[in-house]
C-alpha cells in the first residue's frame, strides 16, 4: 500500500522497504530465508511479495535465478 490521504506513511509499505534493504546489506539471500528473517515485520506473505516487487521495480534489488536476492549496486 502506498501512502495517501487515507493511508499514513507508517501504515504503508514504505517502512518495510527499509527492513528488507537492511536485511540484504549482509549480502545475497535466499527469498525463503529472507521471509523467515523478516516475517515479523510483515502482515502476511502477500505484503512481503509486494515490497519485493516494488524494490525490484525501483531497481533497488536484483533477483538472480528464482531464489536469490542481491542488494543492487548503485553506479
Amino acid at each position: 500500500m502506498l501512502p495517501n490521504k487515507v493511508i499514513s506513511y507508517s501504515k504503508s509499505s514504505f517502512p518495510q522497504f527499509v527492513i528488507l534493504k537492511k536485511a540484504l546489506l549482509q549480502g545475497p539471500e535466499n527469498i525463503a530465508i529472507l521471509w523467515e528473517r523478516c516475517e515479523e515485520s510483515f502482515g502476511d506473505i502477500a505484503e512481503f511479495i509486494e515490497v519485493l516487487e516494488c524494490l525490484y521495480a525501483l531497481r533497488e534489488i536484483e533477483v538472480v535465478g528464482s531464489e536469490v536476492l542481491l542488494h543492487a549496486e548503485k553506479n
